[in-house]
């Protein structure tokens, strides 16, 4: 998908799997990321993962995607 507005670069935000399940981490991009849950907004500090439940919205740039299970 094409990001005309230019707001996600090519490696502004990790998903990663662990043991524990999985982790969202801002790779210190210009826009920032963040996490949506329960209504409440979460910013991600860069380079620090932070574990997703299923429902969280993360989102990234002017993009977004929702976790549906974790």
């Amino acid at each position: 998908m094409d990001d005309d507005t230019r707001s996600v670069s090519k490696t502004h935000l990790a998903i990663a799997l662990t043991r524990r399940g999985i982790t969202a981490t801002d790779r210190n991009s210009t826009n920032g990321s963040a996490i949506l849950r329960q209504g409440a907004e979460h910013l991600l500090v860069g380079g620090q993962p932070a574990e997703l439940r299923g429902g969280d919205v993360i989102r990234f740039g002017d993009r977004s995607l929702t976790v549906e299970q974790a």
